[in-house]
């Protein structure tokens, strides 16, 4: 990972949520972050374009089934790209099977800081594949 800019890759459908994600990256205390947002579906991702990123952020919503099928296949083209899913709900079941679907992590988007974001993105960009991040749970047990 270059330390002079790391490069993450936004995939949300909701431009309104995805700004405020933006805006929490833009004031967290990471290295100078490029961004950029996409629609989250697995033919917005051409693989090639991927690679160019050091994480991928995936917005999952509820994690309703087809919105973990599209994870699915972003976690497909993303490759060696570490992926964290960020979900609407703050469920700890929900949360392990994003992570052993093969996420490195995965945030609850309601009441999502810059620290939570910061580590996440962090140790998702500096791990290896064999280095499987532990769910990053933000919140507290039973909140929704």
């Amino acid at each position: 990972m270059d330390e002079s800019t790391l490069r993450v890759l936004l995939l949300d459908d909701d431009p309104v949520a995805a700004d405020e994600v933006l805006a929490i990256l833009g004031r967290s205390r990471l290295p100078p972050v490029l961004a950029e947002r996409g629609c989250a579906s697995a033919d917005s991702v051409p693989e090639p374009a991927v690679r160019r990123f050091d994480v991928v952020l995936v917005d999952v919503g509820d994690g309703h089934p087809s919105q973990l099928s599209t994870l699915d296949q972003i976690l497909q083209r993303c490759g060696q790209t570490p992926v964290v899913a960020l979900t609407s709900v703050n469920d700890l079941e929900l949360g392990d099977r994003l992570v052993r679907s093969g996420a490195h992590g995965w945030l609850v988007r309601p009441g999502l800081t810059g620290g939570s974001l910061r580590r996440a993105v962090r140790k998702a960009a500096e791990s290896t594949p064999k280095d499987w991040i532990l769910a990053e749970y933000v919140g507290s047990p039973g909140a929704s």
